[in-house]
């Protein structure tokens, strides 16, 4: 008698392993399970598994010394938290059953190490198959189905995703311990992140060079000219900043009301093509600027609207394009639009979206998984952010079924007695795509230096004609300095790091590399936040004097690797090859090995930071009231200053902790505003404020509010 054949499905997620299981019928409940005639369905709670911490090698590792490092596991081990072994335990059981798995976590090099460390975690030993798919609708789930892939076609880009893992706990588990016991201490951990520490630095270099910045006051000179019945306005062009103000206003006198001649005009028709399709990172930029809405938050939706809704495509991918069969898909999709409350973007015409426009079509420029567009699943019952999201994501992909914008650019030079003056006009010819955006004018912002006109008939100058100067004026710049970064320009940033590399030899080659993954670049931002490396101040990502103080020790001890991009890009890149069974992975290992040595080598002996106090890495939270210094910092259960003050703040008052609000209102006017406190015989509440009632010790008084009744 034939036994049945069973096949296990393994999912990444709960809710991904229902979708698998009503894409393919026939499935009954049970707990932790689906169970159909052919197949188990169960999943992973994402990181089932992980890489062991370095206590589980050797005890005495659990307490951090420096002269125990660098830790090098011969080979790492793996662990499971006490939260995931019944899962895990369920997986083992529910395997014994079957003749063959299906690997269905996230199609990316995170999912496949998500399977592979609960495969070698439960030795299991059965052949499996890989679904690999860049949608969760029935239909998509049904075709992936139908062409799995073989799972030992992905190990290289399992042993890329080992050598990460391997790599980051290297350097992190190291530089991290080696950092803390010498500049931190049992409350202040100094984290040091493979990639964290080069972002961190992204942030602290444009810090710097605000701080740094000396604004320099210049002068331009605006010239009124006219030709025939066409006004224009033009810029003096100079060879140098002027930065006389005698000078220009001199020279704006006496242009007034001279004769001048057009010596070069030249008129050229131009397009603007639709923006690209999103990418993760291209998503949640736009959505920090238009929205203000975190790196994270923006992920969180869109992961949302792929897998609760089915309503967008594998949002963390790294491409901005589409395969040519996508093509058919998206047509389809933009006929069902013309049919929702999303109608008055898909005017356009599908044939536009074509193989031959090479603005959406690059199957080459594909990794993965192809740009994010919407499905056929579109959604009625949004929240108002998520409607927001898919709103970017619709516009964004019915922009490309309507022609580019075209428009007319217009360079004039004019000369006025000897004074060269530069003109750039636009002329909108037609709008195209971007009748879409109409309303928002952001969208639409162009170079500083075009002067927008709406004529858009026989527009052009003569320079056979006399061009007149009717009036002139001297305007005052200020030179100003970049930009702090915002979440959304950090991510840019992060992907356009290797354009940022200043090594002549690696400048063309890594141009394109980049830090983090579109997986990894959310919780990057989020622990240099919650590390309290960095605080986000209007939008504004500043460093904190802990961020400041980690770059600057890492740049003394000639470790400026660490805190740039260029080695984590070569690794990235490196990885990549990896993935693709171009480079070795023991080759990689042992590279990591070797800078985890140099890292701790050069805390224990580098005598560049002899005078550097661990006081330097604590973040200062306000004013002590009697030194009067920046000077209040955190202990594990009071507030101090750092200098030799006497004052101490328990952190906790009458059963409730302070915010740092809280604190700050001490600090500042000596008592806080009226706190909500619980009774101590658990009845009831009542408000009171605290009062600073002795500064050189900390000591505070209770003043009960009277509620009104």
């Amino acid at each position: 008698m034939e036994l049945d054949i069973i096949i296990l499905i393994i999912a990444e997620k709960p809710d991904m392993g229902r979708k698998i299981g009503e894409a393919l019928g026939g499935f009954r409940k049970d707990k932790g399970y689906l169970r159909s005639d052919k197949y188990i369905i169960t999943w992973a709670f994402g990181h089932l598994v992980g890489l062991a911490n370095p206590e589980a090698y050797d005890p005495r590792y659990k307490t951090w010394n420096l002269t125990d490092l660098p830790i090098v596991p011969h080979s790492f081990k793996m662990i499971a938290s006490e939260s995931s072994k019944k899962q895990l335990g369920l997986i083992k059981e529910l395997a014994k059953e079957c003749t063959s798995i299906v690997n269905c976590t996230d199609a990316a090099r995170e999912g496949e190490a998500i399977f592979r460390y609960i495969y070698e975690y439960l030795n299991l030993r059965q052949p499996f198959k890989r679904l690999w798919i860049s949608s969760l609708t029935k239909e998509a789930i049904r075709e992936g189905f139908s062409k799995l892939k073989d799972g030992k076609d992905y190990d290289n880009l399992y042993k890329a995703a080992r050598c990460r893992g391997e790599a980051d706990w290297l350097i992190g588990m190291n530089g991290t311990r080696a950092f803390s016991t010498k500049f931190g201490g049992h409350n202040n951990v100094i984290s040091i992140g493979r990639v964290q520490t080069p972002v961190l630095a992204m942030i602290y270099d444009r810090h710097q060079q605000i701080t740094n910045f000396k604004s320099e006051t210049f002068f331009t000179v605006k010239a009124t000219l006219q030709q025939e019945s066409i006004s224009y306005t033009g810029t003096l062009q100079t060879n140098e900043r002027m930065i006389d103000r005698n000078l220009a206003q001199k020279i704006s006198e006496s242009i007034k009301g001279r004769v001048g001649r057009i010596t070069h005009y030249d008129a050229k028709n131009n397009e603007d093509k639709p923006p690209l399709l999103y990418d993760l990172g291209l998503l949640q930029s736009e959505a920090n600027k238009k929205l203000n809405f975190t790196a994270k938050k923006t992920l969180e939706i869109a992961q949302q609207l792929y897998e609760q809704f089915e309503a967008i495509s594998y949002p963390r991918t790294t491409s901005n394009y589409v395969a040519e069969d996508n093509l058919s898909i998206m047509h389809d999709i933009f006929d069902q639009f013309k049919t929702t409350k999303y109608a008055m973007f898909a005017t356009g015409d599908k044939a536009y979206v074509n193989s031959t426009n090479k603005n959406i079509c690059r199957p080459e420029k594909i990794e993965d998984h192809h740009a994010i567009f919407p499905t056929d699943k579109i959604p009625n019952d949004l929240t108002a952010d998520q409607e927001k999201i898919y709103l970017l994501i619709v516009k964004r992909f019915l922009a490309h079924f309507h022609p580019p914008a075209k428009y007319k650019t217009h360079k004039i030079i004019t000369t006025v007695d000897a004074h060269i003056f530069q003109t750039n006009i636009r002329e909108n010819i037609s709008p195209g795509w971007k009748t879409i955006y109409n309303e928002e004018k952001e969208l639409l912002e162009k170079d500083k230096s075009i002067e927008d006109t709406d004529l858009r008939t026989n527009f052009a100058f003569n320079p056979e004609e006399l061009a007149f100067c009717m009036d002139s004026e001297v305007k005052k710049n200020l030179t100003t300095p970049p930009s702090h970064y915002t979440e959304g320009t950090l991510i840019d940033g992060m992907k356009r790091a290797g354009r940022s590399i200043q090594n002549e030899n690696l400048k063309d080659e890594m141009s394109d590399i980049q830090l983090g993954t579109p997986a990894t670049r959310t919780d990057i931002i989020e622990n240099l936040k919650s590390k309290e490396y960095i605080i986000v101040d209007a939008k504004k990502l500043k460093p904190t004097a802990k961020g400041s103080s980690l770059i600057e020790a890492v740049r003394k001890m000639d470790l400026h690797v660490l805190a740039s991009p260029e080695m984590t890009a070569l690794w990235e890149q490196r990885l990549g090859l990896i993935s693709k069974g171009q480079a070795s992975s023991t080759a990689f290992s042992e590279l990591v090995v070797k800078f985890t040595q140099k890292i701790v080598q050069k805390v224990k002996e580098d005598s560049a930071l002899e005078n550097t106090t661990k006081e330097e890495f604590i973040n200062t939270l306000g004013k002590c009231p009697e030194c009067k210094e920046e000077s209040i910092v955190a202990d594990k259960s009071y507030y101090r200053c750092r200098n030799s003050c006497q004052i101490r703040i328990n952190k906790i008052q009458l059963g409730k902790e302070l915010t740092l609000k809280n604190l700050l209102d001490l600090l500042s006017v000596g008592k806080t505003a009226a706190i909500n406190f619980k009774s101590s015989k658990g009845k009831g509440n009542y408000k009171a404020k605290l009062i600073l009632e002795g500064s050189e010790n900390g000591r505070l008084k209770i003043e009960f509010v009277k509620t009104k009744k």
